[in-house]
């Protein structure tokens, strides 16, 4: 890890977990002090965090600490930070946003799709099936899937929220399912998700992925 990477991370961490509170007003001097790291370093990290809206910087007003309604809770440093803070929060709003977003996401892509994103699709739903217990196999296919299907929804918002599809997967694969094989009903799901759009049937397509997603839920009973 470079100093720039462990010196955004020590901060941007910092300013989640509330050690950086809201109001907070700093100097690069002081973060040069925290992090052990150059100037330079602290410049471009502090740069960095006033555009994920967790730093502010004004002349002659200096560096402030901006609270978490300004942050930009999308971006995958500031999603890695939350989970680590509060993972059991954040797992769920990872999960009631994926509920929100893709199973209508499912619907569209039944539409819209073309035919080489059902082939894909169907591809990613097969290299799922066939990642036996490899978790990294499975995690990559995973992302691939989830990839395909928010971009052939054709809503360039749906495209964005792929990094938090992104985390959510990671988050369950390194920690809730950490050690286990991937589950054959997530695994016929996703199958049916892509049989679904293949064939145009947008209420099947929205159903299973609906379905699916709730199976990842913090709240989904255990089986």
């Amino acid at each position: 890890m470079s100093a720039f990477e462990r010196a955004l991370d020590e901060l941007g961490s910092a300013i989640v977990r509330g050690e950086l509170a809201a109001g907070h007003a700093t100097t690069v001097e002081e973060l040069e002090r925290r992090t052990g790291c150059s100037r330079g370093v602290v410049r471009e990290t502090t740069r960095v965090l006033v555009s994920l809206g967790m730093l502010s910087a004004r002349r002659r007003v200096g560096l402030r600490v901006l609270p978490d309604t300004d942050w930009d809770v999308l971006d995958p440093h500031v999603i890695r930070w939350r989970l680590a803070a509060d993972p059991t929060r954040v797992r769920r709003e990872l999960a009631d946003l994926r509920g929100a977003i893709e199973p209508l996401a499912a619907r569209l892509a039944a539409t819209e799709r073309t035919e080489a994103q059902a082939g894909a699709l169907q591809a990613a739903a097969e290299a799922l099936a066939g990642a036996g217990g490899d978790a990294a196999r499975f995690l990559d296919a995973d992302r691939d899937f989830h990839d395909v299907l928010l971009i052939a929804s054709g809503n360039p918002f749906s495209v964005r929220l792929g990094a938090v599809v992104h985390a959510a997967l990671r988050e369950r694969a390194e920690h809730e399912r950490a050690g286990l094989a991937p589950d054959a009903e997530d695994v016929a799901l996703h199958t049916r998700v892509a049989e679904a759009v293949r064939d145009r049937d947008a209420g099947a397509a929205e159903s299973a992925m609906r379905a699916l997603v709730m199976r990842t839920h913090p709240e989904h009973p255990s089986e």
